[in-house]
């Protein structure tokens, strides 16, 4: 297979910027910031990374998985890409789980989202395949566990459907949103329970997003800057606009894959104003970052949530209740929000070690090892 991919700078900005709103509707304060419609409902931002990847592997690998080998070779990889991080942070939170558990004699310990019935789950990545009837370990590694299954369908679909796999691709879109309407009963945030099905319609609307780019990228050259921009204006205003009024139209989540599909599209051009601006150096950091930030940022939360919890007498704050182990802490307007932007900044700088320590080597360790496997088959005679 050929090494030459395509690449859209503008969608690397979206990626880190969607990964640092996800930690942000994550953080256990409130603020000005906090209490944005944007921030509530930013959990619908993990739809654009469902999109995205289904448009960035059509990108890459609908001409290139001819039979099972490459099909096979590609599950490698993929792997190779999300594992190392994932053990990582799993690690990281049994590790913290097991010293608790210790230093109470193992009176105590195990329970919640940490449960000992999902180790085995979460270590082969198939947590959000039905499995449990909560979020477990760490809690946004569901979506992970949801794409691999979506790699693996893809994978099939493209080796074995042949003249009907664009029919197939759009049984993948429209089946699922379906199953998911009638199982969920309308409620489109699903997780643990069907997000299979949630990623499912994401991943291959991002194809057909692909696919839109490919018919309409001969088509657009001739449009000038200021074309693609106001083009850049509406996708954002839509997608940003979609999220921050879905408290008031609930029924519309589920066009959510649609959205996120067309400010793909546009942003993949990576022409006008707005691109120029996710070209930027910062932007284009976050995108390098945005794995480690959406995998690391639970765990450092729950450290916050920790500290917080021990100190809080003494920092002036009072606790309620929220999703993250139960309590959020009530530190209002500027001063939640100056906390939010330091942790934010804590966050990027660890993801930049884990970036540089744990996702590189993993991925690199894992190619090279499918490449040693290619050569060995290549020199072995057949029988």
């Amino acid at each position: 297979m050929s090494n030459t991919s395509p690449h859209f700078r503008a969608l690397d900005g979206w990626r880190g910027l969607c990964a640092l709103l996800v930690a942000a509707y994550h953080f256990p304060g409130t603020g000005f910031i906090e209490n944005s419609a944007i921030i509530r409902n930013a959990s619908y931002f993990v739809d654009f990374f469902f999109v995205l990847s289904g448009f960035v592997i059509a990108a890459n690998y609908l001409n290139r998985l001819p039979d099972s080998k490459s099909a096979a070779r590609f599950m490698g990889l993929r792997l190779g890409r999300l594992y190392p991080l994932h053990l990582f942070t799993f690690l990281a939170f049994f590790a913290f789980e097991f010293a608790q558990a210790a230093a109470s004699g193992f009176r105590a310990g195990f329970n919640g989202m940490s449960v000992l019935e999902a180790v085995p789950t979460n270590l082969l990545l198939i947590q959000s395949w039905g499995m449990h009837d909560q979020l477990t370990w760490n809690f946004p590694a569901w979506s992970i566990s949801c794409e691999i299954a979506a790699y693996a369908a893809f994978a099939l679909i493209t080796v074995f459907s042949g003249r009907a796999r664009w029919w197939v691709y759009a049984g993948m879109v429209f089946v699922p949103l379906a199953l998911l309407w009638r199982l969920s009963e309308g409620y489109y945030l699903s997780t643990y329970d069907y997000g299979v099905l949630r990623c499912f319609a994401g991943f291959f609307a991002g194809v057909f997003a692909w696919k839109a780019w490919s018919i309409l990228s001969a088509r657009m050259q001739n449009l000038s800057r200021a074309e693609f921009t106001v083009l850049e204006i509406i996708a954002a205003i839509a997608a940003f606009g979609f999220v921050a009024s879905i408290e008031s139209i609930p029924d519309y989540a589920f066009a959510t894959p649609f959205v996120f599909a067309l400010a793909v599209v546009v942003f993949s051009f990576d022409s006008g104003m707005l691109s120029r601006l996710l070209q930027m150096p910062f932007f284009q950091k976050l995108g390098l970052l945005s794995y480690s930030i959406y995998m690391v940022h639970a765990f450092l939360l729950t450290r916050f949530a920790n500290v917080m919890r021990a100190f809080h007498d003494e920092i002036g704050v009072t606790k309620g209740l929220n999703a993250l182990n139960g309590e959020t802490f009530l530190i209002h307007y500027l001063p939640g929000d100056v906390l939010m932007i330091v942790f934010m900044a804590m966050l990027i700088g660890v993801s930049a070690l884990t970036y540089r320590y744990i996702e590189v080597p993993g991925r690199d360790l894992v190619r090279r090892w499918l490449d040693r496997q290619e050569q060995v088959r290549a020199s072995t005679p057949a029988r």
